[in-house]
């Protein structure tokens, strides 16, 4: 009955997801990953973006594939990967449902992690709550590689806790294949697994039998041979990627917090922004969770101390880009949040059971509000403004041209409109023929739409002998409306006196 309702749970989430699908044109970063996606499933060759591992990449250029969509002769040129297919959105659609497999396994992991540790009542709240995480559910229904990474490192973990206890022939392919997965996820998984398994060991304390060594090399060339065959069993992209990685974390990543932009990124970036991109619930119940955990044995420590082995280690990091790069924590938290939620609403006393509760089922309410700017939402603590905190993949990820034309068309605006928007889509194939470049140093007059991530992240630069910062003239007006939680801020600008 149990494992009925979770499938339950996770079917409801699935078809939350997928109805985003339509909602939100592609982001930034999908066509892009199309591209090498195809580059892999038809040349047999990944030279084109080897920092990004395959594994997202391959099902997702199937799903794009089976509805038609074929490959462009420059890889510069994705975008006409979708725009070319038969269908625009049916092939955007199947390439974000071949994600749709991680996000299950990532919740299965959770049910399977929590319910060996709490119990089954607990392990129904943690797969609920894991369910109910806005970005979870916003990045699962992406073509890209976030909540592949998502899945592989519970997986990868959970593996390697069952291998532990018993290090025979089944639980050493398991983890083979699961360290695999997650090297090709994401090539950060070779931070977040190995820090994560020192908590373990430190944790654990095990004494290791000679088995234990054995079966240990065994995964371990397991491992490499998945990765080695999963790259058409050539090693150079890899080494290239891990390469690539390094210099992108040593030249840094232009990012924007609180105002300010760097390359060199903040210390304390995602702490915050996993603070202000969860529910408040959610951290409450998991910050709740010591009440029962200081009791308990050491093995259920295991998940909070890895999630908070994955922020300390990520956090020196030169690229900040976004909370769904730690995306893993979520599933790691949810865990002892769904431990709290069970004991609050077991207890023999009303207010905790009131208090278990409604947390619970605000967490509900909170994530269906969040519907479907799952990618976009923001906590209370963003105060309605989080343009102001944060832009790119926590905000705008250029996924609301389709919105604003659709707004357009129900405000009965039919006058040109200027434009400043981050993304790489062409505005006439989304409704928005009528518009023109909008400049970010000279004022416009009429409606004009602006992505968050141009008005304030945008590495325009200034025409010469100016030090103007771009989008300053739109200072003086507050915008009329803003689209998809301040992910597009429209105004109108009257015409100078």
């Amino acid at each position: 009955m149990v494992r009925k309702l979770i499938g339950l749970l996770i079917l409801i989430a699935v078809a939350r997801i997928v109805s985003t699908y339509w909602t939100f044109n592609h982001t930034m970063d999908e066509p892009s990953f199309l591209a090498a996606g195809f580059e892999w499933l038809d040349n047999r060759t990944y030279t084109f973006m080897p920092e990004q591992p395959p594994l997202s990449h391959i099902p997702a250029v199937i799903g794009a594939k089976l509805a038609g969509a074929r490959n462009v002769a420059q890889p510069y040129q994705a975008p006409l990967i979708l725009y070319n297919a038969p269908s625009y959105w049916r092939a955007l659609a199947g390439a974000r449902a071949g994600e749709l497999p991680f996000f299950i396994l990532a919740a299965w992991v959770v049910w399977l992690w929590a319910r060996r540790l709490h119990g089954d009542l607990a392990g129904f709240a943690a797969v609920l709550l894991f369910t109910t995480q806005p970005v979870v559910l916003g990045h699962a229904g992406l073509a890209t590689t976030d909540i592949a990474l998502c899945a592989m490192v519970p997986a990868a973990l959970y593996a390697f806790l069952v291998w532990l206890d018993k290090p025979a022939v089944r639980q050493t392919l398991w983890l083979a294949f699961a360290i695999a997965g997650g090297v090709l996820a994401k090539f950060s998984f070779l931070l977040f697994f190995p820090v994560s398994v020192v908590v373990i060991l430190l944790i654990r304390r095990p004494r290791p039998s000679r088995s234990h060594f054995i079966m240990l090399s065994t995964a371990a060339a397991g491992s490499f041979l998945v990765i080695w065959a999963a790259y058409w069993f050539q090693l150079h992209p890899l080494f290239q990627g891990l390469q690539d990685l390094r210099d992108h974390n040593y030249y840094g990543h232009l990012s924007y917090l609180f105002g300010e932009q760097r390359t060199t990124g903040w210390w304390y970036f995602f702490p915050v922004v996993l603070a202000l991109k969860t529910p408040l619930t959610f951290l409450v119940l998991a910050a709740l969770a010591f009440v029962w955990l200081r009791r308990g044995p050491r093995d259920q420590w295991i998940p909070l101390a890895c999630a908070a082995a994955i922020l300390i280690g990520v956090m020196p990091s030169r690229i900040d880009i976004g909370v769904r790069h730690i995306l893993p924590v979520y599933a790691l938290l949810a865990i002892p949040a769904g431990l709290a939620a069970a004991r609050l609403i077991q207890s023999a006393a009303r207010v905790p059971r009131i208090a278990g509760g409604f947390l619970v089922l605000a967490q509900i309410a909170i994530s269906a509000a969040a519907h479907p700017d799952y990618i976009a939402y923001f906590n209370e603590l963003a105060l309605g403004h989080p343009e102001l905190i944060r832009v790119d993949s926590d905000l705008d990820w250029g996924q609301n041209f389709d919105r604003l034309a659709a707004r357009l068309r129900a405000r009965g605006i039919t006058d040109t409109i200027g434009l400043g928007m981050f993304g790489c889509v062409d505005p006439s194939r989304h409704g928005l023929g009528n518009a023109y470049a909008a400049s970010p140093w000279q004022a416009s007059s009429g409606w004009i739409a602006v992505s968050a991530t141009e008005r304030y992240m945008s590495d325009q630069k200034p025409p010469a002998g100016s030090n103007a910062r771009p989008w300053a003239w739109l200072d003086r007006y507050a915008p009329v409306e803003r689209i998809g939680n301040g992910a597009v801020l429209l105004y109108f600008v009257p015409k100078p006196q």
